[in-house]
Formats: C-alpha cells, sequence, structure tokens
C-alpha cells in the first residue's frame, strides 16, 4: 500500500488479504442491505457509513480479527445478543472468517438508525423565512 491511505472502500478492501477481504465484503453487503441510502466513505481510516448526517457504523481489519466500530451504546444494549464475541467499549471483534449473522447486523443497525433519528429529532430546526 506504500503508506498511502485508502481513499474508498473498494481500495481499503483491496488492500486486505482473501479471508478477511471476503468477510468484510459481506458485512459491506449487510449494511448496504439493510441501509441502501447510507452514505459509504472513510472515516478514521476505515470504511463507514453515515445515516441522516451522522456517523452509523464502521468496519475494520486487525491481525488476528475484524471489528466493528462506533456504536458503544448500541454493544451496550445488545450484550446478550453478542456474548459469543470480544467486546470492548467501543468495538464487536469477531473472527476474520466469519462475519456476524444477517440478523445480527440488522438488530444493530436498526438500533443505531433509532439513536441517530431521536438526535436529529432533538435538534433545533432553524425556522423558514
Amino acid at each position: 500500500m506504500n503508506g498511502k491511505k485508502p481513499s474508498s472502500v473498494d481500495e481499503y478492501l483491496s488492500t486486505l488479504p482473501a479471508a478477511p477481504r471476503a468477510t468484510l465484503e459481506k458485512v459491506r453487503a449487510m449494511i448496504k442491505g439493510a441501509v441502501p441510502d447510507a452514505a459509504e466513505g472513510m472515516a478514521y481510516g476505515m470504511p463507514g457509513y453515515k445515516y441522516d448526517g451522522r456517523p452509523l457504523i464502521y468496519f475494520a481489519a486487525a491481525k488476528n480479527h475484524l471489528g466493528l466500530y462506533g456504536i458503544p451504546t448500541v454493544i451496550e444494549a445488545h450484550k446478550a445478543e453478542l456474548a459469543q464475541y470480544d467486546l470492548s467499549k467501543g468495538v464487536i471483534r469477531f473472527p476474520i472468517d466469519k462475519a456476524p449473522t444477517a440478523k445480527l447486523m440488522k438488530a444493530l443497525l436498526r438500533a443505531r438508525i433509532a439513536e441517530i433519528e431521536a438526535q436529529n429529532a432533538g435538534r433545533k430546526r432553524k425556522p423558514k423565512k
């Protein structure tokens, strides 16, 4: 990768070995399938998605695992469903060769979307002139 950070999700995935790339492509497809209007891009050096102008979820590969990032309150609320994964405050770590199930991804994304919509509903909007 010659020290240059990837500027797109496709470029990021192209830098990975086959196994983590295949798994993260599944994760990407699940995100795009569950939230088709999410905006895809790069942030913090990893692929990420925004929904209604706010960060939705990020994913990345590490040496010995893959991770989902940016959803700490969702992780806390779904600890029982996530018991099989290695968790910390802001990350769900999963095996390089095994993506979370589509059902679990949809549940996590629905919960994060609900948070975003609640945050956006609470924003004061400027009155139209």
